[in-house]
């Protein structure tokens, strides 16, 4: 007896709410969480591999793309503006320390990956957010395939702070932020 996909998803669904209600989440998510997740992150790079392959203006797409793209100070203090949050708090969390952070977030220094990823916990980023913060600093991406990295996206999704990630990678045998 064949099940059709959306009992298949509601049943998970129904797992996921039981589990956290007894407070046992699983520490990773299951193969077909990740396949949505990944789906959806390809999405948009579909719709912008679209445009530039029908495009019969490569200068004026490379233009709208430079200009769609905030540097990574316009990008952080735009999410502060959005989410309420101070500059000197999202530090602290993200221990990183202040002199240092208030280069960054003026423009007049450039933040490593490491860094980004800690900032993206201490601002409450989900994982596409991240990614936009560490494409604004010209840094690698997060990548679902890679073991590190797939935890660190299970645990910006899950609302994970710095420190509970840093105990996830631990516990998983990875290098901590």
């Amino acid at each position: 007896m064949r099940r059709s996909k959306e009992a298949s998803i509601t049943d998970e669904q129904d797992k996921h709410a039981r589990n956290e209600q007894s407070g046992h989440v699983h520490p990773f998510p299951d193969e077909q969480s990740m396949r949505r997740d990944i789906a959806m992150f390809d999405s948009k790079t579909e719709d912008l591999f679209g445009m530039l392959t029908t495009t019969q203006d490569l200068a004026g797409y490379l233009d709208e793309l430079d200009s769609a793209t905030p540097t990574l100070a316009e990008y952080l203090q735009e999410q502060l503006e959005r989410r309420g949050l101070r500059q000197a708090e999202v530090l602290k969390r993200a221990e990183i320390e202040q002199t240092f952070g208030w280069y960054v977030f003026n423009g007049k220094r450039g933040m490593g990956r490491e860094n980004v990823l800690k900032l993206s916990f201490a601002m409450g980023f989900d994982t596409r957010h991240a990614n936009r913060a560490l494409q604004a600093a010209g840094a690698n991406a997060l990548y679902p395939k890679k073991r590190r990295d797939a935890i660190i996206i299970y645990c910006l999704e899950h609302g994970f702070t710095l420190q509970q990630a840093n105990d996830t990678l631990y516990a998983f045998g990875e290098e901590c932020l």
